[in-house]
């Protein structure tokens, strides 16, 4: 499988986070069986498919499908997080008749819970034969497990958790959305594209038979709606989902909504042969009165059923001037006081104000109320007599901290305040900021590093656990310095584990011997059922192995 990403500034440009190193995080999939997916579409994730979306931590994703190999899962595949958005990148796997799926994501950063990826794709064809060659191009989508709309909205938990959607669908109405379609952009480019290959063929020695799938796999049908209506008829719904990649063969799907009449009971009869609708509360009292016009309240009803030739009574009521509304409706103009004095002459100020009050709020859209107060400079027969005030300023506070990143064009800054101003031509201020270029000199073995991701969540949720985080070397290194470590790894302080004993399954039966004569050996095997936090060194062996024909062999 080839993939190649299309998502970039010149692709996708608004609001693209060209500041927050956009990159491709980790891509992890399987190959498997038709009992076994990663997400499916209009469906809630997966606490591992979470991380997976919201964190680019595939680690609980990864044990997931190794916990299911040789059973639904026949490979696990991965390619590491990438800050190149236009690099090749490929990876190869196996299928047989039984593991002919094929589902992988890969969340793209920053994002809230962003990501592309392949559900139950089906690489056998009906003729059951596999497809030499297949080309798709893939859509956004959102998890359904944060309410971000942008590419770097603060963690906002969606309460309740929401299904896997696309995203474009979700937000082209949205203006704040980076997805947002209007008259100047009509449509959306695919965000990556991947092509599958058959690379050889391997006849199988054991026959197995499988069944082979419809292109469209849908779920079972939901239980049928309440009736839309309480009496008379009405209408009941129910639906299904496409269970399998949403963005193939939609053509080709069965009927995924269904809609059927129903009635609960008759209506009741006003004597005309209309069945009428209840009332409807009366409406409230307009906000704004202006006019009479306005002072009206009303409700109305619904005909539910019409017989011909016959007069069905009103569906709507108004009353006008109704008493609630006149009284709510009288319109009252803002009052205010008169002006108080000019305030008198002072040397600690250069203006005189005079103020007043309100004594009415206006009411139901009645005048505003103007200015309480205004202001206008001293005379200068008033100030003649005021001595010059110099101004008078604090200590410089510390300088800011320097960010430590390499060889970056930051300042840092120290400012101090105003004890108290200039007056009457005295020494005006000085400056009260000051800035200075920072000197932070990048370690040589750092140059060619890109910065470390966000810390993963923890492997584990008690006993000992580790978070992770990666950082990649720069795309053109400068000399012969590469970048030392580029994954990190820490341990999470976490409570003690309760004590949980390895559960086992019962043995399998032994196989066939490996060889007819001299010496062969067969084996069984048991499935780990419960894993106690200390992993499975705390099981018992769960493969054993026994010698089998030992007699020599006859040879002609």
């Amino acid at each position: 499988m080839t993939f190649n990403g299309i998502w970039s500034q010149s692709t996708h440009p608004k609001d693209f986070p060209i500041r927050s190193f956009p990159r491709w995080g980790n891509l992890i999939g399987a190959t498997h069986a038709q009992n076994y997916y990663l997400y499916h579409y209009d469906t809630t994730v997966s606490t591992a498919m979470k991380e997976a979306a919201e964190w680019d931590f595939p680690a609980k994703l990864s044990l997931d499908i190794t916990s299911n190999k040789n059973k639904q899962v026949l490979n696990k595949f991965m390619i590491r997080s990438n800050f190149n958005l236009h690099q090749t990148e490929m990876v190869t796997f196996t299928l047989d008749q039984t593991h002919h799926l094929v589902s992988f994501v890969r969340k793209i950063s920053p994002s809230p819970d962003w990501f592309v990826g392949i559900d139950s794709l089906d690489l056998c064809r009906h003729d059951c034969k596999w497809k030499d060659n297949l080309m798709l191009n893939l859509t956004l989508l959102d998890a359904g497990t944060d309410d971000g709309i942008t590419y770097t909205s603060p963690n906002h938990p969606a309460q309740p958790q929401k299904t896997v959607q696309n995203v474009i669908s979700l937000f082209s109405s949205n203006s704040s959305s980076p997805f947002y379609i209007d008259e100047t952009r009509q449509s959306m480019l695919p965000f990556a594209k991947i092509t599958f290959k058959k690379i050889s063929t391997t006849v199988c020695k054991k026959s197995i038979e499988v069944t082979v799938p419809e292109l469209c796999t849908v779920s079972q049908w939901t239980k049928w709606s309440a009736c839309s209506a309480n009496c008379g008829m009405g209408q009941r719904k129910r639906h299904r989902h496409i269970v399998g990649n949403p963005n193939l063969n939609l053509n080709r799907c069965p009927e995924l909504r269904q809609t059927q009449n129903c009635s609960i009971k008759p209506c009741p009869t006003e004597g005309t042969g209309c069945k009428m609708g209840e009332w409807s509360q009366w409406t409230p009292c307009p906000i704004i009165c202006k006019t009479v016009a306005q002072q009206l309240r009303s409700r109305t009803r619904q005909i539910i059923k019409e017989r011909l030739n016959l007069k069905c009574p009103p569906v709507i009521q108004t009353i006008q001037h109704h008493k609630d509304c006149i009284n709510k409706c009288s319109v009252k103009d803002c009052v205010v006081s008169e002006w108080t004095d000019w305030s008198p002459c002072s040397c600690n100020t250069t203006h005189t104000t005079r103020k007043r009050a309100v004594l009415q709020e206006p009411q139901n859209n009645g005048k505003k109320c103007p200015d309480l107060e205004e202001s206008k400079v001293y005379d200068e027969a008033c100030l003649k007599n005021c001595k010059p005030v110099k101004c008078l300023v604090s200590e410089w506070g510390n300088w800011s901290a320097c960010p430590r990143v390499c060889n970056a064009n930051f300042n840092k800054t120290r400012t101090r305040s105003i004890k108290r101003p200039a007056n009457h031509g005295g020494k005006p201020c000085p400056a009260l900021k000051q800035t200075k270029r920072c000197k932070y000199k990048c370690p040589e073995e750092l140059i060619n590093c890109m910065p470390w991701s966000p810390w993963s969540t923890c492997t584990r949720t008690c006993g000992k656990g580790y978070k992770y985080r990666f950082r990649n070397e720069k795309l053109n290194l400068k000399g012969d310095i590469k970048c030392p470590v580029l994954d990190q790894k820490k341990l999470c302080k976490l409570p003690a584990c309760k004590k949980v004993k390895c559960k086992v399954s019962e043995w399998t039966t032994w196989s066939t011997c490996s060889k007819t004569c001299g010496k062969g050996f067969r084996t069984r095997k048991r499935d780990i059922l419960t894993m106690p936090p200390e992993g499975e060194r705390r099981c018992p062996d769960v493969v054993d192995a026994q010698s089998c024909n030992p007699q020599k062999c006859v040879t002609k």
